[in-house]
């Protein structure tokens, strides 16, 4: 019980954060736009050679849906989830704040909503939340022998092109991702 109401205050404070943090680059890259003093894109291998598909931005969120989904349907590895995902989207939460990365130039960012600090928005770079959501579910499906390492590794690999062909992440987001959820579920270090 302590992981879910310990969860849903992150939420919310994720989403408060998250809304500001959306506003604050806004301004940050319209000005330096308007004065020429950038240029806002970060050079990506994967984003130059796979194709564009911008438009279908919500494919990633439905994969990750999809994906996850299962969780909820055995609470011992839900609650062991939600208590990785806390301390890892609470690292992810820094990184954000820290250092704030150029949008894609199509993003556009769609206003507060609740779930805002689940589906991101357009500055939310460094690491990918919804690649650490569903790596993280697949160890935990792994590890119960919901899934062999073969479908780890080909659930993954769907979820990295999905979002990398929608341009949501870059792909260093999702290395970093890799790295740190690994290293979180590894050492075990989660809220129990």
């Amino acid at each position: 019980m302590k992981t879910f109401i310990i969860f849903i205050i992150y939420i919310l404070y994720n989403s408060y954060i998250s809304d500001k943090m959306e506003n604050v680059a806004d301004n940050y890259y319209d000005t330096r736009e308007k004065n020429n003093k950038t240029t806002p894109k970060v050079y990506d291998i994967s984003h130059k050679y796979l194709p564009n598909l911008h438009k279908y931005n919500n494919i990633h969120h439905i994969i990750t849906i999809i994906f996850v989904l299962p969780i909820l349907f055995d609470f011992n590895i839900l609650q062991e989830f939600l208590g990785y995902f806390i301390v890892i989207f609470i690292i992810r939460s820094i990184t954000i704040l820290v250092t704030i990365l150029p949008k894609y130039k199509e993003c556009k960012y769609n206003g507060k909503t609740l779930f805002h600090g689940l589906f991101g928005g357009c500055y939310d770079k460094i690491f990918s939340g919804h690649f650490a959501s569903v790596f993280l579910a697949t160890l935990l499906y792994l590890k119960y022998n919901w899934i062999n390492l073969p479908m780890l590794i080909l659930i993954n690999f769907i979820n990295s092109i999905g979002i990398l062909l929608s341009r949501s992440h870059y792909t260093i987001d999702l290395i970093v991702a890799l790295f740190i959820t690994l290293f979180i579920y590894q050492n075990n270090l989660r809220v129990k």
